[in-house]
């Protein structure tokens, strides 16, 4: 298993995440013997994967869309997580601290909410400290300030996603005076019974495949429009191994590189992955 890292600015300083295995699998990792006690976990003591937040101090990242730089969607460096099955990370305000573990319900959804430009890391803090869990997601691009080129991570299409009832979506939309920058983000291609768009709801797999692509904040990520995407296959495939493991999508050409596109029904906009060689792909059948 190859390890990812996932960067946020915080107090303390730049943390990634290290992914290692435990003691049914042998193997290496760019951070070294898997075999070793990492993040408070001892893998001897652990048979499946598990990962840990780790610090790095080299690291520097820039954000426009907040008075600091912050992205709400970090694991707590305390616990280490299993990961026998994909777990979303848990979401943490950056104002108070108070964090947000995902669990999941059978009457809670994914509503999408379109921020105001510069308050979309405000409206995600306020949701997660009334205990709504909200993900950013949290994407490269380009930006010139003072004549001069920088990249930044800036949040998807200034976009909130909140997993939550309907009652609640909506009253954070209609209710919530502190919510003055929230709209939803309404599906297009659907008519509601009443007529006009109803809200957009995420399905939880498109959701876990987002949050695998985009909490990894490689710079090379890219978000497209479908138009500009070379589809080589109408097949879904697997990336079996590197930073991008288990995500599922369709292999595209972009930037004249072979790459996996992630498609979120309902949003005119597709995530890839970095270049994906064909050996670590494998078709689902």
């Amino acid at each position: 298993m190859s390890s990812g890292c996932v960067y946020t600015h915080a107090p303390l300083g730049v943390y990634y995440i290290h992914i290692g295995v435990g003691s049914d699998v042998v193997c290496s990792t760019v951070m070294g013997n898997a075999r070793a006690l990492d993040g408070g976990t001892d893998n001897r003591e652990s048979s499946t994967s598990f990962l840990c937040l780790r610090q790095n101090p080299l690291a520097v990242i820039e954000e426009s869309d907040m008075n600091a730089l912050y992205n709400a969607n970090i694991p707590d460096p305390t616990p280490c997580l299993g990961l026998a099955s994909y777990a979303f990370p848990s979401v943490k305000s950056s104002k108070t601290g108070v964090s947000v573990e995902y669990v999941p319900a059978p009457n809670k959804l994914w509503y999408v909410y379109r921020i105001l430009y510069g308050h979309t890391m405000q409206v995600a803090d306020y949701l997660i400290e009334h205990g709504t869990y909200a993900y950013v997601a949290m994407v490269w691009r380009d930006v010139r300030q003072d004549g001069k080129k920088h990249r930044i991570l800036a949040p998807l299409l200034n976009l909130v996603f909140a997993y939550l009832t309907e009652e609640q979506a909506r009253k954070y939309v209609d209710d919530t005076p502190q919510l003055k920058y929230i709209t939803f983000y309404y599906d297009h291609f659907k008519i509601a019974l009443g007529g006009g768009n109803p809200p957009l709801v995420v399905q939880g797999r498109d959701m876990e495949r987002l949050i695998r692509a985009t909490s990894l904040h490689d710079e090379h990520v890219m978000v497209v429009s479908p138009e500009k995407c070379k589809f080589l296959s109408n097949d879904e495939v697997r990336v079996t191994d590197g930073p991008f493991e288990g995500i599922i999508g369709r292999v595209v050409r972009v930037a004249r590189q072979q790459r996996v596109a992630i498609e979120i029904r309902g949003l005119n906009a597709l995530i890839t992955t970095a270049y994906i060689p064909t050996t670590f792909l494998e078709k689902i059948k």
